[in-house]
């Protein structure tokens, strides 16, 4: 076997790692998937640009995307009770 036959059959060993995954996916997904039991998926994504110390003391907090939540729920309901 010549070296580009050796690294050939290496490529296809290497490459044949990483496409393992079952076709058409796991047909069980449901019975291993997370489930919540908030009334709306938390699906959107939000980025917003803070201070470091900002960040610093919401990433201290326990559970701080929930209380980013919470914090900016709160904050619509009172713009809207204003209008």
């Amino acid at each position: 076997m010549n070296v580009l036959a050796i690294a050939d059959h290496n490529f296809r060993i290497c490459n044949k790692i990483f496409t393992m995954a079952r076709k058409g996916g796991n047909p069980k997904i449901k019975d291993y998937g997370f489930t919540s039991d908030r009334d709306e998926p938390l699906t959107g994504r939000l980025a917003i640009r803070v201070t470091q110390s900002m960040l610093a003391r919401v990433k201290a907090l326990d559970n701080y995307p929930e209380f980013c939540r919470q914090v900016l729920a709160k904050a619509l309901d009172e713009l809207e009770k204003e209008d």
